[in-house]
């Protein structure tokens, strides 16, 4: 757990497992830091398990928050449930935060 995310408001903590019994959960989170923040930075780095749901949650939060003109980006290196989970998803194998934030701001990367 980063405790620098949890005390900023415009970054949301993630941990845990992320499957589809907590899809709407993670769904409403991303929607109401959304909604609140001009920026926000997502912090995966604490997710244990992910699903194909996880991965078109934030995505889906992602392009709504375009969308409204603010950006998304993931903070920190993502978990490796998470790279797994986008993998199992078909993305490419991710590095690094930046890699995924170009999904979440809907840019392709090569």
């Amino acid at each position: 757990m980063r405790d620098e995310c949890a005390a900023e408001d415009s970054c949301l903590l993630l941990q845990g497992p992320l499957l589809l019994r907590q899809a709407e959960d993670l769904r409403a989170r991303l929607l109401q830091a959304v909604q609140s923040h001009d920026r926000l930075e997502i912090d995966c780095g604490g997710v244990t398990e992910a699903d194909l749901s996880t991965v078109q949650t934030l995505l889906s939060a992602g392009r709504s928050a375009r969308r409204g003109g603010k950006p998304v980006v993931l903070r920190g290196e993502p978990a490796p449930a998470l790279c797994a989970a986008l993998q199992r998803a078909g993305f490419p194998p991710v590095a690094d935060a930046a890699g995924f934030s170009h999904w979440m701001q809907g840019e392709a990367t090569s």
